[in-house]
């Protein structure tokens, strides 16, 4: 059963930064391209523990190994702190389950949770039950507040500054469509006052002729 998971906005603001750094270490970006490709070449090795680690080759596909390796190389790279709970570095595995249990206790429906990540569980009656996209994603929303990595504060903030954006640049566009309005007034008004300038030097010409020609015809 495949997964149809729902990304939120955190996500996907991590999502297009890390296209961003493939971009800059020159891995492809298309629409067939990998999302968690290899970034370097390593040959294959068998480590102390036994353990055989494959070749892998930049731009193909990271393996699960690879990707669980990943996650600890940016959690050190990052110095984050382990938390006492947690009693080691987080893994893919244990990151599923956090974010799996975390949205179960905001009241989302197993079966939901189980379409999310694509497992055969309860209520999900294998590929017989497939709810719309926007179903899942109203699902999701629901216990998003729980998985966030934003707290209600950060939230508010954010939105209280999204919404002074908005109302700036409503303010800076009625500013411009005001200043364009002032400016065709005063261009039409500079073309009506430069039409009776040369109409009245038009008065003055005739008046001037008139002038010359009874001079003429005076004995």
């Amino acid at each position: 059963m495949p997964a149809n998971p729902v990304m939120g906005p955190d996500a996907i603001d991590a999502f297009f930064e890390w296209l961003e750094e493939m971009i800059k270490l020159g891995l492809p970006t298309t629409d067939d391209a990998y999302v968690f490709p290899v970034t370097r070449n390593q040959a294959g090795h068998t480590t102390k523990n036994g353990h055989e680690i494959i070749e892998v080759v930049f731009g193909n596909a990271m393996q699960s190994s690879g990707i669980s390796s990943g996650i600890q190389y940016w959690f050190d790279k990052a110095e984050l702190e382990i938390l006492p709970k947690m009693k080691r570095k987080p893994t893919p595995h244990s990151l599923i389950k956090l974010t799996t249990t975390n949205l179960l206790d905001a009241d989302v429906a197993e079966v939901y949770l189980n379409i999310f990540r694509g497992k055969r569980g309860m209520g999900t009656m294998g590929d017989y039950n497939l709810p719309p996209d926007h179903v899942l994603i109203e699902k999701f929303k629901a216990g998003y507040h729980a998985i966030t990595i934003s707290d209600t504060k950060q939230t508010d903030e954010l939105a209280r500054v999204k919404a002074e954006n908005t109302e700036l640049q409503n303010k800076n566009a009625e500013f411009e469509r005001r200043l364009q309005a002032l400016e065709d007034n005063e261009k039409a008004t500079n073309e009506q006052t430069r039409d009776a300038h040369n109409k009245a030097l038009e008065g003055l010409d005739s008046l001037h002729d008139m002038s010359e020609d009874e001079k003429q015809g005076e004995p």
